[in-house]
């Protein structure tokens, strides 16, 4: 069956003719603003041209002719997340509290994750989860861009979740697999694979990653679920059978916009179309599990008899947080969390690692505030980026360098010379404003 055909069981022609013409048009940009590194003010003030996003406060969209933020010194330092603008509403609307245990069960590459841990504001825990390891890697790896702290990144299949995790969390966002149809104007390869046959089996994935989140959800707690897909199968079809199984289950009726679109069978869910809001598309609704909360159980962390977290710890301010050890590297979260049976690939900061010497990581330095840093001109900035060393007479010992009060990594003083310690496989240049 055609896709647009495939609509017309829950879409008028009209709709249906306007969505299509909506898709063969230009993506839309948008950025999520990291308000811990860069004042909207700021922002602002050298990027003019920005258009606010009608709802969340540090999104802004922009052109990319105009501004290549992709390639700025903004994205590379995790001041801004590029993400679609609709993709970003479901963070929005679950909105988490400061010290809230929280579940993103699909979460890579990462940006409702992003969204949720700023929101977060570095208190609770986030769990970042994704059962693909290269994609649980790249999720990683922009935790660590965007300097995030309160945030567990996790690779496992729910299916064999342990026992201990159920009921344990207050907010689960669960952004599930799809057909992916609301990416079509961005990856002709997702038009040329839809098929009704895939809506299908991915909507009986769906039920299954549904439940899953269920047993995992503490009571009087939310579920955000979304989908990339118009389908109805994926959508309505999906959460009506969930609520019809689960009493205990009720859909929240959010705020709404005039570029929301409901259908007749489940009004409180939300669709954004390209045609009446601007992004690529999302469905979403928020879902309230009824019952008492169940309060927090508290986790001890294993004993670490390490001077060196001692002397990080000091020297950066990190008194409080939870520190614990995987591998060969140490880490530090907001907070002591359950990880026993779960395949963890970052703890919060990633600290340094075993060696003859204390280097600190990467994810350090992101996190950190700049106020003690050595602040590089633009020359210097691009060279250190690159890779290079640098010629300037500070303290002895390890820094951090940054540029307009952005941290960019650490560097080593040694007789007037700072040694580089910018990972390898993250340099490039970037032109900056002399």
């Amino acid at each position: 069956m055609d896709f647009f055909a495939s609509l017309e069981n829950y879409l008028t022609k009209e709709e249906i003719g306007l969505l299509k013409e909506a898709m063969g048009k230009e993506v839309s940009h948008c950025f999520l603003l990291n308000e811990r590194k860069l004042s909207k003010e700021k922002l602002l003030s050298e990027y003019p041209l920005l258009k606010r996003h009608p709802l969340i406060d540090n999104a802004f969209y922009y052109d990319k002719e105009t501004y290549d933020l992709g390639k700025s010194i903004l994205f590379e330092t995790g001041a801004i997340s590029i993400e679609d603008a609709s993709a970003m509403l479901p963070f929005y609307f679950l909105n988490p509290k400061e010290g809230d245990y929280v579940l993103d069960m699909c979460a890579a590459p990462g940006g409702k994750s992003i969204g949720l841990s700023l929101l977060m504001k570095d208190k609770g825990v986030l769990v970042a989860n994704d059962i693909s390891y290269q994609r649980a890697k790249s999720l990683s790896k922009n935790i660590e861009r965007m300097g995030l702290g309160n945030v567990i990144v996790t690779c496992h299949d729910f299916s064999s979740f342990p026992e201990a995790y159920n009921s344990l969390f207050d907010c689960i966002l669960l952004d599930a697999p799809c057909s992916g149809s609301a990416m079509f104007r961005k990856n002709e390869e997702a038009e040329k694979d839809w098929s009704l046959e895939k809506v299908m089996s991915l909507a009986k994935k769906q039920r299954e990653l549904l439940e899953n989140a269920y047993k995992l959800l503490n009571n009087d707690g939310k579920l955000m679920y979304s989908t990339c897909s118009f389908s109805y199968e994926e959508d309505e079809g999906v959460i009506l059978d969930f609520l019809n199984s689960h009493e205990d289950m009720e859909a929240v009726t959010l705020e709404d916009n005039e570029g929301f679109y409901h259908s007749e069978e489940l009004k409180e869910g939300i669709h954004l179309f390209p045609h009446r809001f601007t992004g690529e598309g999302q469905f979403l609704i928020l879902l309230h599990k009824k019952g008492e909360k169940e309060i927090h159980q508290s986790f001890k962390d294993p004993k670490l008899k390490d001077k060196r977290i001692d002397e990080i710890s000091k020297k950066y301010s990190l008194e409080g947080r939870s520190f614990r050890k995987y591998g060969d590297s140490y880490y530090s979260l907001s907070e002591s969390f359950l990880t026993e049976g779960i395949s963890v690939l970052r703890y919060g900061v990633k600290l340094f690692e075993e060696g003859s010497f204390l280097l600190p990581d990467h994810h350090l330095s992101h996190y950190l505030s700049s106020e003690n840093s050595i602040e590089l001109t633009p020359s210097e900035a691009s060279n250190y980026l690159m890779g290079e060393a640098l010629r300037r007479k500070e303290k002895d010992g390890f820094s951090l360098v940054s540029y307009d009060g952005l941290n960019l990594g650490f560097v080593k003083s040694t007789n007037g010379v700072l040694k580089n310690h910018f990972p390898k496989g993250l340099r490039k240049h970037i032109e900056f404003k002399k």
